[in-house]
């Protein structure tokens, strides 16, 4: 039996068989953690302010999990600890930039100002409780055949549009 990094390896086989396999690939994201100072004011902010859907934990817990209400997405940890803000960003597709941007001006908070990336697709961003920078973007629209407006994809890129960078402001009035 030979030994790799304290592992068995599998026997040499008698016969010359080969196994040809794929090479290991990631399929998806499952969740992403954020440590949060204080468990509440995030659970508050992610369930009642974005509108998550709680699915473990909860106010008055050290880990919580969260998920965009009626979907399949990654999940969103909650870990009581220290908070190391800005070391990343967490995007969210949302259906209208605009509106949601409205919503959370409701809310008493102040993102910054929607903007167009380079393609026509809208984002803005902001900052959690503990400082995390969260971004919200949506996918171009423009006329379709009969006037109809489609969402227009571009590549696999525009759907976490994470590679966009705005050209110009949007002035609100």
């Amino acid at each position: 039996m030979t030994y790799a990094m304290g592992r068995h390896l599998p026997r040499e086989s008698k016969f010359n068989v080969h196994c040809w396999r794929m090479a290991p690939t990631i399929e998806k994201i499952s969740a992403i953690t954020f440590r949060v100072l204080n468990m509440k004011a995030s659970v508050q902010f992610y369930r009642n302010v974005l509108g998550m859907e709680l699915l473990y934990g909860g106010e008055q817990a050290s880990f919580s999990s969260l998920r965009a209400n009626g979907s399949e997405s990654v999940i969103l940890n909650l870990e009581q600890g220290n908070s190391v803000p800005q070391w990343g960003r967490l995007i969210f597709h949302v259906t209208d930039v605009d509106a949601f941007w409205i919503h959370l001006r409701e809310k008493g908070l102040d993102p910054e100002i929607p903007r167009d990336a380079f393609l026509g697709e809208r984002y803005f961003h902001m900052l959690d409780p503990d400082g995390h920078e969260l971004s919200f973007c949506s996918a171009a629209t423009m006329s379709g055949p009969r006037g109809r407006v489609q969402t227009r994809w571009i590549g696999d890129q525009s759907r976490d549009c994470s590679w966009m960078t705005g050209k110009r402001d949007v002035t609100y009035r």
